[in-house]
Protein backbone atom coordinates (compact mmCIF):
# COMPACT_ATOMS: atom_id res chain seq x y z
CA UNK A 1 0.00 0.00 0.00
CA UNK A 2 1.09 3.33 -0.73
CA UNK A 3 1.41 6.52 1.65
CA UNK A 4 0.08 9.54 0.37
CA UNK A 5 2.22 12.56 -0.11
CA UNK A 6 3.86 14.04 3.48
CA UNK A 7 1.90 16.95 4.57
CA UNK A 8 4.73 19.96 4.27
CA UNK A 9 3.43 22.87 5.89
CA UNK A 10 4.70 26.39 4.44
CA UNK A 11 7.96 26.40 7.29
CA UNK A 12 9.06 22.55 8.19
CA UNK A 13 11.54 21.39 9.53
CA UNK A 14 12.95 17.85 7.31
CA UNK A 15 11.72 14.88 9.08
CA UNK A 16 14.01 12.09 8.28
CA UNK A 17 11.13 9.21 8.67
CA UNK A 18 10.16 11.25 5.25
CA UNK A 19 12.86 9.75 3.37
CA UNK A 20 11.07 6.79 3.08
CA UNK A 21 7.77 8.60 1.55
CA UNK A 22 10.32 9.64 -1.10
CA UNK A 23 9.74 6.27 -2.86
CA UNK A 24 6.10 6.58 -2.55
CA UNK A 25 6.62 10.06 -4.46
CA UNK A 26 9.28 9.21 -6.79
CA UNK A 27 8.94 6.47 -9.85
CA UNK A 28 11.27 3.75 -9.38
CA UNK A 29 12.38 4.89 -13.13
CA UNK A 30 12.19 8.43 -12.39
CA UNK A 31 14.93 10.73 -14.02
CA UNK A 32 16.09 13.76 -11.53
CA UNK A 33 18.56 16.00 -13.38
CA UNK A 34 19.81 18.38 -11.20
CA UNK A 35 21.03 21.96 -11.76
CA UNK A 36 24.75 20.88 -10.97
CA UNK A 37 24.07 18.46 -13.78
CA UNK A 38 23.95 15.61 -11.72
CA UNK A 39 21.62 13.14 -12.68
CA UNK A 40 19.50 10.68 -10.29
CA UNK A 41 17.47 7.47 -11.89
CA UNK A 42 14.90 6.42 -9.66
CA UNK A 43 13.48 6.84 -6.04
CA UNK A 44 16.73 5.04 -4.58
CA UNK A 45 19.30 7.52 -5.94
CA UNK A 46 16.66 10.57 -4.63
CA UNK A 47 16.88 8.93 -0.93
CA UNK A 48 21.16 8.91 -1.26
CA UNK A 49 20.92 12.59 -2.65
CA UNK A 50 18.61 13.37 0.34
CA UNK A 51 20.83 11.68 2.78
CA UNK A 52 23.86 13.01 1.95
CA UNK A 53 22.02 16.64 2.14
CA UNK A 54 20.28 16.18 5.33
CA UNK A 55 23.63 14.29 7.03
CA UNK A 56 25.13 18.08 6.33
CA UNK A 57 22.56 19.89 7.47
CA UNK A 58 20.44 18.27 9.87
CA UNK A 59 18.60 21.22 11.42
CA UNK A 60 17.76 21.59 8.01
CA UNK A 61 14.29 23.76 7.40
CA UNK A 62 12.05 23.54 3.82
CA UNK A 63 10.13 26.67 3.63
CA UNK A 64 7.73 26.53 0.34
CA UNK A 65 7.95 29.64 -1.45
CA UNK A 66 5.45 28.75 -4.67
CA UNK A 67 3.81 25.59 -5.71
CA UNK A 68 1.27 25.26 -8.63
CA UNK A 69 0.48 22.39 -11.13
CA UNK A 70 -1.09 22.77 -14.73
CA UNK A 71 -2.14 19.86 -16.88
CA UNK A 72 -0.27 18.21 -19.46
CA UNK A 73 -0.38 15.81 -22.07
CA UNK A 74 1.05 13.33 -19.67
CA UNK A 75 -0.26 14.03 -16.07
CA UNK A 76 0.67 17.60 -14.59
CA UNK A 77 4.09 19.79 -13.85
CA UNK A 78 4.29 20.63 -10.66
CA UNK A 79 6.29 23.91 -10.12
CA UNK A 80 7.73 24.14 -6.97
CA UNK A 81 10.09 27.23 -5.42
CA UNK A 82 11.87 26.99 -2.02
CA UNK A 83 14.09 28.13 0.71
CA UNK A 84 16.26 25.46 2.58
CA UNK A 85 17.77 26.86 5.73
CA UNK A 86 20.30 24.75 8.27
CA UNK A 87 23.68 24.52 9.79
CA UNK A 88 26.87 23.01 8.47
CA UNK A 89 26.92 20.75 11.64
CA UNK A 90 27.59 17.08 9.81
CA UNK A 91 30.14 16.00 7.27
CA UNK A 92 29.92 16.80 3.77
CA UNK A 93 31.71 16.33 0.36
CA UNK A 94 33.46 20.01 1.30
CA UNK A 95 34.89 18.24 4.35
CA UNK A 96 34.23 18.42 8.06
CA UNK A 97 31.45 20.88 9.42
CA UNK A 98 32.05 24.76 9.21
CA UNK A 99 29.04 25.64 11.65
CA UNK A 100 27.85 28.08 8.75
CA UNK A 101 24.38 28.67 7.73
CA UNK A 102 22.70 28.60 4.47
CA UNK A 103 20.41 31.82 5.89
CA UNK A 104 17.14 31.12 4.32
CA UNK A 105 16.95 33.35 1.36
CA UNK A 106 20.00 32.90 0.16
CA UNK A 107 19.55 29.39 -0.16
CA UNK A 108 16.81 29.70 -3.05
CA UNK A 109 15.60 26.12 -4.79
CA UNK A 110 13.38 25.14 -7.85
CA UNK A 111 11.62 22.77 -9.54
CA UNK A 112 10.09 21.62 -12.17
CA UNK A 113 8.38 17.93 -12.31
CA UNK A 114 6.47 15.74 -13.84
CA UNK A 115 3.42 13.76 -12.21
CA UNK A 116 1.92 11.05 -13.91
CA UNK A 117 -0.35 8.16 -12.79
CA UNK A 118 1.50 4.83 -12.04
CA UNK A 119 -0.43 1.89 -10.37
CA UNK A 120 -3.68 4.49 -9.39
CA UNK A 121 -0.86 6.62 -7.68
CA UNK A 122 0.37 10.35 -9.30
CA UNK A 123 4.56 10.07 -8.93
CA UNK A 124 7.18 12.26 -10.01
CA UNK A 125 8.74 10.60 -13.52
CA UNK A 126 10.86 13.59 -14.24
CA UNK A 127 12.21 16.36 -12.32
CA UNK A 128 14.39 19.46 -13.27
CA UNK A 129 15.83 20.43 -9.42
CA UNK A 130 18.15 22.81 -8.94
CA UNK A 131 19.32 23.92 -5.43
CA UNK A 132 21.51 26.68 -4.65
CA UNK A 133 24.64 24.79 -5.17
CA UNK A 134 27.28 27.26 -5.20
CA UNK A 135 25.98 28.87 -2.06
CA UNK A 136 25.69 25.52 -0.60
CA UNK A 137 29.37 24.69 -1.52
CA UNK A 138 30.73 28.11 0.25
CA UNK A 139 28.62 27.31 3.43
CA UNK A 140 30.30 23.81 3.66
CA UNK A 141 34.13 24.87 3.01
CA UNK A 142 36.01 26.13 6.28
CA UNK A 143 37.16 29.87 6.26
CA UNK A 144 40.55 30.17 5.26
CA UNK A 145 42.70 31.51 7.76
Amino acid sequence: MRRRWPNISACTPFNYKWLGSLYDIYDGNAFILRGNGAKLNGAAEMVRDTTELLSAFPDLVLSMADIFAVPCDKGYKLYRRFYLDGTNLGYSRSGAPTGKALEGKKAICQGMATLEQRDGQWMITYEYLMYADEWMRQVCTPDRT
